[in-house]
């Protein structure tokens, strides 16, 4: 299957790609905007894919050469990811001037150089500005992609530099993994539920997150047992190399599990939303999970509106909390108990 077919739950975003694609008017710069897990990374890839690919379709990628394979894998010497540090979660000027470097560089391998920002709200204002300038005069021969699940965060020069593909919600049948444990977990531990079974649910979150962080730790650890020596000319001594291979790792993988740690609040935000539409005795076809409609009004029951706006802003502030550092199991524990 091409990159692109793969989309299923983004069928709009993937129409819009393949009729730029079709067209031959790539621009300079996109910005994906859409909720945490609506696979705007996927969708980075697919097409960094497409404008790289050897035996491309007339809108598609083909997905089997060798430059499909090796973007699938991140290991395309010609598209660069960047994503916020892992302690301080911001995208710095240093960052934004490592891209540039690289995208002004020669494609060595494929034909478009492509950077793709990962949670690109956290740019930090000296970032963001050089950032402006990279946009205003962009290199030839490259493709920026932004990702965001918070675009009123970018500045609004950032924004009109772009063109901007929103990212609807998958459906049902195309929830990602990370949904569908959490609604499991959810049916399995209802809200409104004892404190017993608000600390097994903290428990299984942490235990998932965790999970998370090592896979990602263990995938990047192959991949360098696959390219050992990269760039070693550049590394100086043998030690440091190593050293600072296994900060970018780290980074990486506490990267993802931040971003994994949202896409869980985002679904338990969901399903509060939901409550306090079930409390208002709304139309179920506003409902986000409309095929937990029954569950949803059985839960809701006990429910008054004042305490599901409660625990929309509790979630809120959980999602805000998390993001300035603060401990995280304390954190979890605090706002969970508070929707129990």
């Amino acid at each position: 299957m091409s990159p692109l077919s793969e989309l299923t739950g983004q069928p709009a975003v993937a129409d819009q790609i393949r009729r730029i694609l079709r067209a031959g008017r790539l621009p300079h710069a996109l910005l994906f905007s859409g909720d945490a897990g609506a696979g705007k990374e996927a969708a980075a890839r697919a097409l960094a894919q497409a404008v790289n690919c050897t035996q491309p379709l007339p809108d598609d990628a083909c997905g089997r050469c060798d430059c499909c394979q090796r973007i699938a894998r991140d290991l395309h010497p010609d598209v660069h990811w960047v994503h916020p540090t892992s302690r301080s979660r911001q995208i710095t000027i240093d960052h934004i001037r490592a891209l540039e470097r690289a995208l002004r560089l020669k494609a060595s391998a494929g034909r478009v150089k492509t950077g793709i920002i990962v949670d690109a709200d956290c740019l930090n204002p000296a970032a963001a500005n050089a950032f402006l300038k990279t946009l205003e005069e962009p290199p030839d021969h490259s493709l920026i992609v932004l990702l965001t699940a918070q675009r009123e965060k970018l500045l609004d020069t950032v924004v009109s530099r772009c063109r901007v593909i929103r990212f609807g919600t998958p459906n049902a049948a195309s929830r990602s993994e990370t949904e569908s444990f959490v609604l499991g977990l959810i049916l399995k531990y209802p809200p409104g539920g004892s404190i017993l079974s608000v600390y097994r649910l903290i428990g299984e979150i942490q235990q998932a997150l965790a999970r998370v962080k090592k896979d990602v730790q263990d995938q990047a650890r192959q991949k360098l047992k696959a390219n050992p020596l990269q760039n070693l000319d550049q590394a100086g001594d043998y030690d440091d190399y190593l050293d600072r291979v296994e900060d970018e790792i780290e980074a990486w993988a506490e990267a993802q599990r931040r971003r994994e740690r949202s896409r869980i609040i985002g679904v338990l935000y969901r399903w509060h939303r939901d409550l306090f539409l079930a409390a208002q005795q709304a139309d179920p076809a506003l409902f986000h999970y409309r095929d937990h409609e029954k569950t949803i009004r059985d839960q809701a029951r006990s429910l008054t509106s004042h305490k599901a706006i409660q625990n929309l802003e509790t979630l809120e502030r959980l999602h805000a909390r998390l993001a300035q550092n603060v401990q995280e199991s304390l954190a979890f524990e605090v706002a969970l108990l508070k929707l129990a």
